[in-house]
């Protein structure tokens, strides 16, 4: 099985190229707006409707390429945002669409797990699992067993 490796030149971040990371940005910038919940089932469908592991693992690795719209740059595209909302999701259905996303972008993606390391990810998600939503809680698991597989800096599970 192939993984996927960071570019050889770090200087240059590769750019995604996938328009619902981009509009992603957009919809999932803090303060949330109703929008979020779209952007997050769009993303997820991308991953959800992927007909082999190596299109799921293209689209994981498209939600947390950098984003430049305008000539202003967004790192760690969608992956650090959608987590940064799921404490302030207000809405069941806004919360059940964000956690949803949020766990299938950190399943078997490492990569994703680190860029959602700065925003508190661990706290996050098991935060989540206190929901009254029994789709967000499973969500949450999922999300906490993908955390703990690939490790934090903090807490490395190798």
């Amino acid at each position: 099985e192939k993984k996927h490796t960071v570019m050889a030149d770090e200087s240059v971040p590769e750019v995604t190229t996938d328009p619902k990371v981009k509009k992603g940005v957009k919809d999932l910038s803090l303060p949330i707006k109703p929008s979020a919940t779209k952007a997050c089932l769009g993303l997820a469908d991308n991953i959800r409707k992927a007909s082999d592991e190596t299109s799921k693992r293209e689209a994981r690795r498209q939600m947390g390429l950098r984003v430049e719209e305008k000539g202003k740059f967004t790192d760690g595209g969608v992956v650090p945002m959608m987590v940064q909302c799921l404490p302030v999701c207000k809405e069941k259905v806004m919360t059940e669409a964000v956690s949803l996303c949020v766990a299938l972008a950190l399943a078997e993606s490492p990569q994703n797990v680190g860029l959602a390391t700065g925003v508190n990810v661990e706290k996050v998600v098991v935060d989540l699992v206190a929901n009254k939503s029994l789709l967000v809680q499973a969500h949450a698991a999922m999300a906490i067993a993908a955390v703990a597989t690939a490790g934090t800096a903090e807490n490395r599970a190798k």
